[in-house]
């Protein structure tokens, strides 16, 4: 079968507590309602929904028929046979939850793929923070030992972001984001997010599985900086 012509997707918009109008704001997206929204997904491939294709039909009605057509002789599916990637924009303007993945033999208990992530800094308030790993020092003790508390704030890693910064996260990184940033995010196609802190929401958190699969490590490294960032985002 000779490789799928191009086609377009429709998004799923997301309403989240830590959203905002970013996105309305730089590319026109928004809820119906004009509710502030915090993420929307652009390609997804989940075993509950899949993209639609303007036009008809599904991502995953295309991969089932021949995922060597869409991926190309040389990138194998994700989990499940799915698509292995998930792409989102995130308007952060609260901070998202201090959080982790799991890497793929750590995920397969719960039958889903791991989650290493890459996001694209697309507008960056004076704010905004980006929380990577922790401060040079910081001994897994210690973050056993503040997990689900205020307490871990201070162990943790965090710096400013600027606009055409790419920040990756591989899995089993503990990070954040959020304060008025909107990001570009190129995921594994996973689901699975276990809650380390919540900046005091009473949302549930996973501490257990999170210090389970956790990493510690110096998050000090810097991001990566494109040669030749889009100008429409350096704003």
């Amino acid at each position: 079968m000779p490789p799928v012509k191009p086609c377009l997707l429709e998004r799923t918009v997301q309403a989240r507590v830590w959203g905002g109008h970013g996105l309305r704001e730089l590319f026109g997206i928004g809820s119906d309602d004009g509710s502030p929204i915090g993420e929307t997904w652009e390609l997804f491939d989940r075993p509950e929904n899949s993209s639609r294709i303007r036009g008809g039909g599904t991502l995953a009605e295309l991969m089932q028929k021949d995922a060597r057509a869409v991926l190309g002789a040389r990138t194998r599916p994700g989990h499940g046979g799915r698509f292995p990637l998930l792409f989102k924009f995130l308007d952060a303007q609260t901070a998202l939850s201090v959080q982790v993945h799991p890497d793929d033999a750590q995920a397969a208990a719960e039958d889903d793929g791991g989650k290493s992530e890459a996001w694209l800094v697309l507008r960056s308030s004076p704010e905004a923070r980006v929380v990577r790993g922790f401060k040079a020092g910081v001994t897994r003790e210690q973050f056993v030992g503040a997990v689900g508390k205020a307490a871990i704030e201070p162990l943790l890693f965090s710096f400013r972001p600027n606009v055409g910064d790419l920040i990756h996260v591989p899995a089993n990184t503990v990070h954040a984001v959020g304060g008025g940033a909107v990001i570009f995010e190129v995921q594994q196609n996973s689901d699975i997010t276990y809650r380390i802190w919540d900046w005091g929401r009473e949302r549930r958190l996973h501490l257990d599985r999170a210090v389970a699969v956790a990493r510690v490590e110096d998050g000090s490294r810097q991001p990566t900086v494109p040669r030749s960032p889009a100008p429409e985002f350096a704003k």
